[in-house]
């Protein structure tokens, strides 16, 4: 059992989901104040898996567009840089194929259901917009990362968790076992990965019930709940839904 937790070093020992590739690249782009669209675009366009998910996105119903885009410059204008980078870091995680060795883990559902939180949160953000709908995307892929770190940082550990876990417990035996438990290792990480603090704060309120004030962060966490008991309900089995 792990009295304390050090993200640092576990940051270090590279057993933490990063970014990789083109991602990794944007990021380091876009932390200078001086990036310019011209240099996101040659990144992106350097990755013809990137480009085409940004094409796709940039032309799906999610986005709004109001006319079909077929370039990359024209993307990531209508987009915006930072949901650029957000939308290469999220496809980066996902194709990361070294995770796939925690037992009782079940990526396939884990991914099945991130993909469905962030298609429904990117629905949401036309209706009702707090955030771009590119960035409620990545929100959604996201915002349950810090099951995903666990499993890749103590995956035989974690796979005994879940076997362990009964009902809500899940939470309370990883912090007795790695002293931090996902929801809060996901937000740490999306602080690192540079997510401004209207995500982050988002994030958290989404974790317990919230109120009805009317910010933006309160908003954006509503959206977040709605769209993980639709994702919930996309993944489950028929016995399940008849209930």
């Amino acid at each position: 059992m792990n009295q304390t937790f050090n993200f640092h070093e576990l940051k270090t020992s590279n057993r933490l989901p990063s970014p990789s590739g083109t991602a990794l690249e944007i990021m380091k782009l876009l932390q200078r104040d001086d990036a310019e669209i011209n240099e996101v675009t040659k990144l992106v366009k350097m990755d013809p898996a990137l480009t085409g998910r940004i094409l796709q996105f940039a032309n799906s119903a999610a986005s709004g567009a109001s006319r079909s885009i077929s370039n990359v410059n024209d993307a990531v204008i209508m987009m915006g840089m930072r949901a650029v980078k957000n939308f290469a870091l999220s496809l980066s995680l996902v194709g990361n194929d070294s995770y796939s060795r925690c037992p009782n883990f079940n990526y396939p559902a884990y991914w099945s259901k991130s993909l469905a939180t962030a298609v429904t949160i990117a629905r949401l953000s036309v209706r009702e917009r707090v955030v771009s709908s590119e960035e409620a995307f990545t929100l959604g892929l996201l915002a349950d990362i810090g099951r995903l770190a666990l499993a890749t940082a103590w995956s035989e550990s974690y796979g005994e968790c879940i076997v362990e876990a009964q009902g809500d417990e899940l939470l309370k035996l990883e912090q007795e076992r790695f002293a931090i438990n996902h929801n809060t290792l996901t937000v740490m990480l999306l602080a690192d990965w540079g997510f401004l603090d209207l995500f982050l704060e988002g994030v958290k309120l989404s974790f317990d019930p919230v109120d009805d004030n009317l910010s933006k962060a309160n908003r954006l966490a509503k959206q977040l709940i709605f769209s993980k008991k639709i994702a919930n309900y996309c993944i489950a089995d028929e016995a399940y839904r008849q209930t």
